[in-house]
């Protein structure tokens, strides 16, 4: 895993005062005391985001750490990409709201901080972006609905894996509140250690499903090539068969992955990891 400038041990001074809803909360340097008695030792937040062993968890636990070290919510998860097996996954803290009615509406190049990440291999702030001071009219549109919300400040950690999707880390503030700058080494390495969790968790899921359904070389083969559009006669061309063979083995194919038609066969095969994006592609 490959994340530029990540710091080889934990910041010998982080001292924040972040105010919840009143409450103080000092973390200091690593083996003090927090304000309110909690142990702030850097280790011990990367060990036990570490040990955690579902993503529900994780999800309750990064938030409370966002809280703890000044931001409001986060989101981690991988860009769907085409070219590599569809095993995006994100968890978040980001209002339902916003998830439901704001993100859907946009794409990849109206969001400055999405389209950043495409390049990018450092962590950002959002407001140091050049999109942020010469938006495309798109981008003005997104921002303008981010500072509806309250989400215009931010910090994000790109995560950059051979072969695998581009992850991301991001942290926020709402209200459209500073960022609290003197904590982005901690929210750093905090940010690579639950995207390295969170993607253990993922595989180690994924490869249960896949022994679960089982599905065979011959099954696979018929699934890449009705992804890619061939008819059932173009099918038992292609391998050797006879179109009631492949008919039977697409049914199969169907009941293992508990649905009942081709277009939802096709993605949830990519949703599993049985298929690539460009398996799905006509040769």
């Amino acid at each position: 895993m490959r994340v530029a400038t990540i710091l080889k041990r934990p910041p010998s001074l982080l001292t924040a005062v972040a105010d919840d809803g009143g409450r103080k909360m000092q973390i200091v340097e690593a083996g003090r005391k927090t304000a309110n008695g909690a142990s702030s030792d850097t280790l011990e937040y990367l060990d036990a985001l570490l040990s955690i062993t579902d993503l529900e968890t994780l999800e309750r636990r990064l938030a409370a750490i966002t809280r703890e070290i000044g931001f409001d919510v986060f989101v981690l998860g991988q860009l769907p990409q085409i070219g590599h097996a569809q095993t995006y996954f994100r968890i978040t803290s980001y209002p339902q709201r916003w998830i439901n009615e704001a993100y859907p509406q946009f794409r990849y190049k109206a969001d400055p901080v999405l389209d950043a990440l495409l390049d990018a291999d450092v962590p950002f702030l959002w407001e140091e972006l050049p999109a942020y001071r010469n938006p495309t009219a798109a981008q003005s549109e997104y921002i303008a609905v981010s500072t509806e919300y309250g989400f215009l400040h931010g910090y994000t950690v790109p995560i950059r894996t051979p072969g695998e999707p581009i992850g991301v880390v991001s942290f926020a503030t709402k209200n459209n509140g500073p960022v609290p700058r003197e904590m982005l080494p901690f929210a750093q390495q905090i940010a690579v250690a639950s995207f390295k969790r969170a993607t253990s968790i993922v595989a180690r899921e994924r490869g249960r499903i896949r022994a679960i359904y089982a599905l065979t070389d011959f099954e696979l083969q018929c699934l890449k090539a009705a992804a890619q559009g061939r008819t059932d006669f173009i099918i038992a061309r292609l391998t050797g068969s006879e179109v009631p063979v492949v008919r039977r083995e697409l049914k199969s194919v169907q009941a293992k992955l508990g649905i009942g038609n081709r277009v939802s066969m096709v993605v949830k095969a990519l949703q599993f990891g049985f298929l690539t994006f460009n398996e799905a592609l006509v040769e």
